[in-house]
């Protein structure tokens, strides 16, 4: 049995879809989000890609793909911030996210 750390705990998917939008070739209209969401009750951060009015999420080796609707109301999103490819790329210089500080308190 593997032991489970804090890192793996956490997921992957401020830098998993960070990743992503910054290996789009025509990133016009994506948008990286960052959330706070609640999942099974506990209050969290998560992170995602936006456009056209579905949700995208590459983390943890996977992909998922939802309406805005749907995703929004699944994981009781709370709180959102936006960035373009352009803004995450000046941000993201140090780490992956988040950046905000009330996503950061929640770690």
């Amino acid at each position: 049995m593997s032991k489970t750390t804090k890192q793996d705990a956490r997921g992957d998917c401020y830098s998993a879809n960070g990743s992503k939008l910054l290996q789009m070739d025509k990133p016009e209209g994506w948008a990286l989000v960052h959330a706070i969401i609640s999942s099974n009750g506990v209050r969290m951060g998560h992170c995602w890609l936006d456009y056209g009015g579905e949700v995208f999420d590459y983390s943890n080796g996977m992909e998922m793909r939802s309406t805005v609707e749907v995703w929004y109301h699944h994981y009781r999103v709370e709180k959102t911030w936006r960035y373009t490819n352009f803004e995450y790329l000046a941000l993201s210089d140090k780490h992956r996210g988040p950046f905000e500080p009330e996503l950061l308190a929640l770690r």
